[in-house]
Parts: C-alpha cells; structure tokens; sequence
C-alpha cells in the first residue's frame, strides 16, 4: 500500500535522475521547456499578461499550460494578476501571526505555495475552499478575540 501512494514516485525521480532517456526526463524537461516559454512571453507583456488561459493557445506545443503556477499566472495575467493572487498569501500568513493555530496556517499555505512549483492552481475551485478554510480559522480565532475583550466570554 505505502509503495502504491509514495513508494513510485520515489523510484521515479531516482530513474528520473538516473536514467537519460526515461519519459519522466522528458517530461521534467517538457516542464522546463514551458516554463521558460512561459516566461518569455511574460517578458513581452509583463504588466496584463496575454489573458486568461493563453498560455494554452500560443505556446509551441499548442492546448498545454505551463505546468508552473507561478509562471502561468504571469504569463496569462502579468504582474497584476500575480501580486493579486499572491497577495491573498501575504494575507494569510500577517494573520496567522498572533492566530493560535499558526502552525497549521503556515504549514497549509506553505505547502500550496511549494505545490504551485509544479502545478497550475490558481484555477482549481479546491484552492479557493482551501482559502476559505484559512481565513475561517484567522476569523474564528479573532472572533474570538473580540469577545474576550468585551468581556462576553471568559
């Protein structure tokens, strides 16, 4: 069971890093070759981007995304929309400060930043319910907070 969930991928990447001619060399080279496609044509429009789910539409291997969130955000919605979207992680992560369940907070939100390395999520719906689940537990702890202060709870 444990080789099933971990224990592949674990030999993929050992192959990966072995092997010169394995498809998973291929595909890490792939990724590499949209990510700098990617940022190419960021370069070219760094302020608006080419717009949403372009990247898809005008890259060498036509119907693809970049396989990179970081770069398809910039890409597809330039600066703007990536000081947007990141900018909801600087939130989180102020608030998670003086929040009891800080640790938690920042495990999550470090765990979907490092996962954006090599995913495109800023269009996945369960990232935005991932979100809502962060700002209720800074919400409920402040919440909290405030009544304490009012002394309506001890």
């Amino acid at each position: 069971i444990l080789y099933n969930s971990i224990g592949y991928r674990i030999d993929e990447f050992v192959q990966e890093i072995s092997d010169d001619d394995t498809d998973s060399l291929k595909s890490t080279s792939m990724r590499r070759k949209f990510i700098e496609e990617a940022l190419q044509m960021y370069s070219e429009h760094p302020v608006q981007g080419i717009g949403e789910d372009g990247f898809r539409y005008v890259n060498s291997n036509e119907r693809t995304y970049s396989h990179c969130n970081y770069t398809e955000i910039l890409v597809n919605l330039g600066t703007l929309g990536f000081v947007l979207y990141y900018s909801i992680y600087i939130v989180i992560l102020s608030g998670a400060k003086k929040n009891r369940s800080k640790d938690l907070i920042v495990a999550l939100t470090l765990a979907m930043l490092i996962a954006d390395i090599a995913t495109v999520s800023y269009a996945i719906e369960i990232n935005y319910i991932l979100f809502g689940m962060i700002f209720g537990i800074l919400s409920r702890n402040n919440y909290k907070k405030e009544l304490k202060a009012r002394n309506e709870i001890v």
